[in-house]
């Protein structure tokens, strides 16, 4: 697209937030023109392409927030769509322990708030965090299955290269 070409929707930004964004734009609008601009050379230079590329099964915010419904929906969406995509994912689970009794408290509060989020957990104890990560002791854990990652550097490569 030239400098004196029209679009009917430009993006601002070619990272994570922006593409979603264009990319949801086409299919609701599949007959309209979009473009996206970044001040960089290529997608993903800024914050996306440095982040980890974790999947979380958010377990940290309040029960019924946005934030945790967004967390706990967006996961699998965000899942369906790298397999539909050829996006490399990894799902390796995640253990949240501590390591002293002073601490459990808190992890039954994590416990709480995961349930009624809806995120699937298990309490495990210390062979259970023996067995999921050899090189971790605590006195008991969370084991949350549902966490990964999304192979970021991968996914900006085949982008380039498409």
């Amino acid at each position: 697209m030239t400098t004196t070409e029209r679009a009917d929707v430009m993006v601002i930004g070619a990272g994570i937030v922006g593409l979603a964004a264009a990319h949801a734009i086409q299919h609701s609008r599949p007959d309209g023109s979009i473009v996206v601009v970044d001040k960089e050379p290529a997608i993903a230079s800024h914050q996306s392409g440095r982040n980890s590329g974790v999947t979380h099964a958010e377990l940290y915010y309040a029960p019924g927030s946005l934030k945790a419904r967004l967390s706990v929906g967006g996961g699998p969406r965000l899942l369906e769509f790298c397999a539909a995509n050829d996006v490399a994912t990894t799902q390796t689970g995640k253990i949240v322990l501590v390591t002293d009794q002073n601490q459990i408290p808190a992890l039954d509060e994590l416990e709480r708030r995961a349930s009624k989020s809806g995120v699937i957990t298990e309490r495990i104890g210390p062979a259970g965090i023996r067995d999921r990560e050899p090189n971790a002791t605590g006195v008991e854990a969370l084991w949350v299955p549902s966490t990964g990652a999304v192979d970021s550097a991968w996914s900006r490569m085949q982008l380039r290269t498409s």
